[in-house]
Formats: C-alpha cells, structure tokens, sequence
C-alpha cells in the first residue's frame, strides 16, 4: 500500500509509540490511504486498539499520550478513535476498505 510521501520512515518511531503506550493494533485510514491527502491542510485519522494500560499509566494519559506523540513524530495534526468506536455503517465499511495497519503487537 502506498503511503503519503516520507510517511513509512517513521514506522519506527510509531513502533515505539505503540509498544509505550500499550497499544494492540494500529491503523492508518482516511485520505493518507485512500487519497486526497493535501500536505498543506490534512491531518491523519488512526484507529487504535489498546491493550492493558501500562502500571500507572491512566486511560487519559494512555490515549492522550499516544496521541501527542504521533503528532510529534508526524508534525502533523492527529485524530485518533479507540476502537471498537460508535461507528455508523458507512464509516465501518469505509474504514474496512481503506485502512493501513501500521503497527500489531
């Protein structure tokens, strides 16, 4: 699958997001993978699976924490929906067809 440009560089990095923050599964979706993306005014959407919060860590920090760090590997604007999320059935299907998993533990 193709990415947004320079993005697959910073597998990494979210690698090391996921695994700090207790993450499952991660996914890319929205217009980074199905197209459309503007680098002048797009943010990126990921669904997050969360495992067991790590010791001491709050629900808050986890997603929350998550959530700043993508922003500030990507430099980028990030929205982040837990899954499994309230979805409509247009969302659940729109997702399935175009979702990029970034990271699995």
């Amino acid at each position: 699958m193709e990415y947004v440009p320079d993005f697959k560089e910073h597998l990494a990095e979210i690698g090391a997001a996921c695994r700090r923050f207790g993450v499952r599964r991660l996914w890319l979706f929205g217009s980074a993978v199905k197209g459309g993306w503007d680098p002048s005014s797009s943010d990126f959407d990921f669904m997050v699976d969360f495992g067991p919060r790590p010791l001491g860590m709050s629900a808050l920090e986890q997603f929350f924490g998550l959530q700043r760090e993508l922003e500030a590997v990507l430099d980028r604007r990030v929205d982040l929906v837990e899954f499994p999320a309230e979805r409509n059935a247009f969302f659940e299907r729109d997702f399935e067809r175009h979702k990029a998993e970034l990271y699995a533990a």
